[in-house]
């Protein structure tokens, strides 16, 4: 699943921790509850455009959403949005550590989006992804 490959890519540039005390990702809706760090962010695929059906590469979309602490604090996410930009937006060429190729990203927005404060008091920030990747198949070349 290329979203993963993604997310261990800018955990190896330390840009988010995907494992350990420290971890501050997951996937999919953002988690609350005991235990759960304020600071997180959140990775959700949510399809594409129509592939081709012989040539061998998709581009997946996902947003990426930042939780801040409980202080109401809105520099924080909005800065872990933008350093995800900076590390995302124009990567060419890349094999990710899954083994997906990514022939490109970029941001569909160029700034973070204010999305929310929650009932605990915490900024949630989002941004828009696409990818193109490599993806051949039995019919696809």
């Amino acid at each position: 699943m290329a979203i993963i490959g993604l997310v261990q890519y800018l955990d190896e540039q330390g840009v988010v921790t995907m494992s350990g005390p420290d971890r501050d990702v997951d996937f999919g809706a953002m988690p609350d509850g005991a235990g759960v760090p304020d600071e997180m962010i959140v990775f959700t695929p949510y399809g594409g455009p129509m592939s081709d059906p012989k040539l061998g590469y998709d581009t997946p979309t996902f947003q990426v959403r930042a939780r801040g602490p409980s202080t109401g604090d809105a520099i924080t996410p909005r800065s872990r949005c933008k350093a995800i930009y900076n590390a995302l937006h124009g990567l060419t060429n890349v094999e990710l550590p899954d083994g997906t190729w990514v022939v490109s990203v970029f941001g569909l927005q160029s700034e973070p989006a204010w999305l929310e404060r929650d009932a605990n008091q915490r900024v949630h920030y989002v941004q828009n992804y696409q990818m193109e990747i490599r993806s051949i198949t039995e019919h696809r070349e």
